[in-house]
């Protein structure tokens, strides 16, 4: 995710990434704000879960070398900054499951409540 962010970054909300394996490009927000899009792009890792104050993307750790980290944003609050910048309002609808759907508001929530 580290390329994705910097992509959205750098082109704005409408950027694209091939996908695999047919190479159709699809919006990095659908991938960010969308458990079930990420999983398949990322091979399995999600881009969002569900905490005990709201939602949050996954940080990368040095120490999971082994893991699947590649939904992974390596500062907390990475992610939320750029979409800020991109006027993404907190209002934008995420999906953090098939079942469970909310709002960006509930990321920053999970962020201010684990600062320390």
């Amino acid at each position: 995710m580290p390329v994705c962010i910097h992509a959205l970054h750098c082109l704005g909300r409408d950027a694209t990434v091939p996908t695999r394996p047919f190479g159709d490009a699809k919006p990095i927000l659908e991938l960010v704000l969308n458990s079930d899009a990420s999983r398949s792009h990322f091979g399995g890792a999600q881009a969002l879960s569900a905490t005990r104050y709201g939602a949050r993307f996954p940080r990368y750790v040095g120490a999971f070398l082994g893991v699947n980290q590649s939904a992974s944003e390596a500062h907390p609050g990475q992610l939320l900054s750029v979409l800020a910048e991109l006027s993404v309002p907190l209002t934008q609808a995420i999906h953090l499951n098939k079942e469970s759907a909310a709002t960006l508001q509930i990321v920053l929530d999970d962020l201010i409540a684990n600062l320390y």
